[in-house]
């Protein structure tokens, strides 16, 4: 039996429809043509649908996330299987594949490219291709003002397959085609290990729970600063206390750190939060020879 429906869905239907827990990132609904094909024999059961996604909410980094007012292109089908349902997608720039059974299973995919070929049984989400990029803020948000940390609850998994980002933005620093690699770990909390390269930056870093932020970099360039001494505006403090708030643990090694055309060496310390101030520990450098 085939059924054709133009109709209207809350996103409270679609994760029903994929028998998916709420994972708090979607709002709204939106206005879809579908075909759903209803097998009576050994054949398996799909559901097509096209959608431009307009009245639908997406709060993810980057360009992924959209307003309920912006038009965004979507196809989607999805198979109705025994273990699990199967859906292969078509996002704005994204594209791929995913098992879905109450929580994410696997899946990979690509960005203005195809989704990268893995394991259909491993279970990860694969990520590669070429995004616009992101913030940091956006992506590791700050400890909620209640006092309980980041939100981010992963149930698989993401690994990272050469997706370059073409800016990543840094409390205001950006850095330009950023190759990404490596693994976020699934669970409650933040828990990662990525390898960067690019001309500004490149090296690796580590989070995990229990010890120290581990940020091993083999170079970091910052922009330099030309200002004329006739324009010149008094510049705000940058180690105003309010910074104390945003200092993590971390250790930290820089084998050549620029400003602009600058080199100032190579550095290495222990950053230590503490009440009333931080503690700046096992500093060595080589400044400027």
């Amino acid at each position: 039996m085939i059924f054709h429906v133009d109709g209207q869905a809350p996103y409270e239907d679609v994760l029903t429809l994929l028998d998916l827990r709420d994972p708090g990132i979607i709002h709204g609904g939106f206005d879809f043509l579908a075909d759903l094909y209803i097998e009576l024999g050994d054949a398996v059961s799909r559901l097509s649908l096209v959608s431009d996604m307009t009245g639908l909410e997406l709060n993810l980094p980057g360009e992924l996330a959209k307003a309920a007012d912006e038009i965004v292109p979507a196809e989607f089908t999805l198979q109705f299987l025994d273990a699990y349902q199967s859906a292969r997608f078509r996002y704005g720039p994204a594209r791929g594949w995913m098992h879905v059974n109450e929580v994410l299973l696997r899946g990979a995919v690509g960005f203005d490219a195809p989704p990268p070929l893995v394991d259909g049984a491993l279970d990860a989400l694969i990520l590669g291709g070429r995004i616009q990029g992101f913030s940091l803020e956006e992506l590791i948000p700050d400890e909620d003002g209640d006092g309980t940390g980041s939100s981010l609850s992963l149930a698989l998994p993401v690994r990272l397959e050469r997706l370059v980002a073409r800016q990543i933005d840094v409390s205001g620093v950006r850095f330009n085609d950023v190759t990404l690699e490596g693994e976020i770990a699934a669970g409650p909390s933040l828990n990662l290990d990525l390898t960067l390269t690019s001309a500004d930056i490149a090296g690796s870093l580590a989070i995990a729970d229990g010890v120290p932020i581990q940020l091993d970099l083999e170079i970091l360039r910052l922009p330099g600063q030309t200002v004329q001494l006739e324009d010149a505006v008094p510049a705000a403090d940058p180690l105003t206390v309010e910074v104390l708030k945003e200092l993590v643990d971390v250790d930290v090694t820089v084998d050549r750190f620029l400003v602009g055309a600058t080199d100032f060496g190579d550095w290495s310390f222990q950053l230590r939060p503490e009440p009333g101030g931080v503690s700046l520990n096992g500093l060595e450098a080589s400044l400027r020879g």
